[in-house]
């Protein structure tokens, strides 16, 4: 990994602000590392950026069927338009449609690339609506309440182990106590025998 650009270069480099370059930092999308009081940025990561912002003016160019119909019909009226224009060179009129024509396109190419970016910025915020420190948190939670389970577990085990010793302890005791009160009574039995 090179780290060579600094956030003023990546700005440069994406035709964006310093601020948004901050902002791509924060959001885990362009890896940086601090040298003294410079921070420097991942080359690779400002390239992926670049190129896709050129794949999201490739999307912009998406037309619908009912779009290319009319855009497939204004063609045909330019077209018409520049063979009359070509006829008539020097009509006003013909001048003044194209004109019109013309600034239509701009309105609507305009009006495609507002909504594209909204679609991108909206697309922006619904890959960030959790944050990577969000999720990194989530993620620590969950292993460390993993280990506290493994933990109540050993415990667990620990004390049943523990109880089955003293169970087996007092199980060996009732034994021990029960053949001493057995080899008494028998004792009380001979000597109850001898006297009688």
């Amino acid at each position: 990994m090179s780290y060579t650009l600094t956030r003023q270069e990546a700005a440069i480099l994406l035709n964006i602000s310093t601020r948004s370059v901050d902002r791509y930092i924060k959001s885990w999308k362009i890896r940086a590392k601090k040298e003294w009081r410079i921070v420097l940025l991942n080359e690779e990561d400002v390239d992926n950026i670049k190129t896709w912002d050129k794949k999201i003016e490739l999307k912009q160019e998406i037309i619908t069927p009912e779009e290319q119909i009319k855009e497939k019909e204004k063609i045909k009226q330019k077209e018409k338009i520049s063979l009359t224009k070509n006829s008539f060179e020097n009509d006003d009129k013909l001048n003044f449609i194209y004109e019109d024509l013309r600034n239509e396109i701009k309105q609507k190419d305009k009006k495609i690339e507002t909504l594209s970016l909204q679609l991108w910025k909206m697309e922006e915020i619904v890959k960030n609506s959790i944050s990577m420190i969000e999720y990194k948190k989530t993620q620590y939670l969950i292993e460390e309440s993993k280990n506290n389970i493994k933990q109540e577990l050993e415990k667990e085990k620990f004390e049943k182990e523990k109880i089955k010793m003293q169970l087996d302890e007092k199980s060996k005791l009732n034994i021990i106590l029960s053949i001493i009160v057995i080899i008494l009574l028998i004792i009380s039995l001979l000597i109850w025998w001898i006297l009688v």
